[in-house]
């Protein structure tokens, strides 16, 4: 693993972040929320998408975007 990923809490708890990114032309259904781990749950345009981000989901979108 990366040692940029890797992260230690105030409270002494360690973990590596992991960020799985996922895009779709289309979508059917409802998007379905677990509460237990997310506050809100949405699509974004690419070019619409909420302010401030995670860096770590800025670096990723950014990443995948250039792509094109």
């Amino acid at each position: 693993m990366r040692k940029e990923l890797w992260k230690e809490n105030e409270n002494g708890d360690e973990f590596y972040v992991v960020t799985v990114a996922y895009s779709s032309e289309t979508y059917t259904g409802d998007l379905t929320m677990d509460a237990t781990e997310s506050i809100h749950l949405a699509f974004f345009h690419p070019n619409e998408l909420p302010t401030p981000l995670v860096k770590s989901h800025e670096k990723i979108l950014k990443e995948f975007l250039a792509w094109g």
